[in-house]
């Protein structure tokens, strides 16, 4: 260990998951014995020094800093319109006024394609409770109706709870705005078709992938990715039968099929829970922002379905 401790100086920047990151995922030690040598994430406000390593993609990574109850992401040098894009949502979440379950945008630098957030949370694991659902879809509505943009990476491990216990939807760099602007640029080439993952993804997303049909973001994406994660989450054993079949290093065409395979598979069964799963993602298919007052309907009446099986479960 001492050996180690040693070589941390030789990588102590924020790109590097050789050294502090390396050690804590690795290792799981406690920073402060080497808080010389952690991250700093440095705006034009502040410097921020790295107590933990939430997440690592890519094309970024998400450190927990200072108190750790604030997150900074950080893309990569080439990333910038990745950065820009979350920004602009941040920014339009915050104009809005904010929302208890959406993050909020505490501090920026376009130099350093920093993002510092709150809240951080706990992700949920596999439990999904009734009380969650409402507060999701209160975020997902906000989203849909007031700011008019797609969330597109709704998934178990973007949704958890804050210090306080308020559940919250995170994550909202794959967000694009629902109208044709967005499915011109798709064709373009200027912004990828999808970005979120394919486990969770609707029909409609699956489909134009597979066909290279391109469709514009609709509210519906999202919930039926909402109904997918819960079903998952409320379902021993169906996360790893999902993650078994889907062939991390295949072909785009191979993962979409894999996808497919899995839920048309899971949802077959002539069961009661079998035919209910498949009418809840039925009526999350057809919600539609565009008419407020049906859209808010169909969200109640996807809550109260939904939350069958949810209390059932708690």
């Amino acid at each position: 260990m001492f050996v180690l401790l040693m070589l941390l100086p030789e990588a102590t920047s924020a790109g590097s998951l050789q050294g502090w990151e390396y050690i804590v995922q690795m290792f799981k030690l406690d920073v402060s014995s080497f808080g010389q040598v952690a991250p700093e994430l440095t705006t034009k406000n502040e410097v921020y020094i790295a107590t933990s390593l939430l997440g690592s993609t890519k094309n970024s990574r998400v450190y927990g800093v200072n108190d750790g109850l604030k997150a900074c992401k950080q893309h990569i040098k080439n990333r910038k319109r990745s950065f820009d894009t979350e920004l602009a949502v941040l920014k339009k979440i915050a104009h809005s006024g904010g929302h208890p379950s959406l993050p909020k945008l505490l501090d920026f630098d376009e130099n350093q394609l920093l993002l510092v957030t709150e809240p951080v949370v706990t992700h949920l694991g596999g439990t999904f409770s009734f009380n969650t659902l409402k507060d999701i879809l209160g975020a997902l509505s906000h989203m849909h109706l007031n700011l008019k943009l797609v969330h597109r990476d709704i998934e178990p491990k973007h949704m958890g709870l804050d210090a306080q216990g308020v559940p919250c939807l995170i994550d909202v760099g794959s967000a694009v705005t629902m109208d044709e602007t967005t499915a011109n640029e798709i064709l373009s080439g200027a912004r990828p078709y999808y970005s979120g993952t394919l486990l969770f993804a609707s029909d409609e997303v699956l489909d134009g992938l597979e066909s290279g049909c391109v469709c514009v973001p609709k509210a519906a994406q999202d919930m039926v990715a909402l109904v997918k994660s819960a079903y998952i989450m409320v379902h021993a054993g169906a996360e790893q039968s999902l993650m078994r079949c889907f062939p991390m290093n295949g072909s785009p065409e191979e993962k979409v099929t894999a996808v497919k395979s899995f839920w048309s598979t899971e949802l077959s069964k002539e069961t009661p829970a079998g035919n209910a799963w498949r009418e809840l993602l039925s009526k999350a298919h057809s919600i539609d922002a565009a008419d407020s007052s049906s859209y808010t309907i169909a969200v109640a009446q996807l809550q109260a379905d939904l939350g069958k099986f949810l209390r059932a479960k708690d």
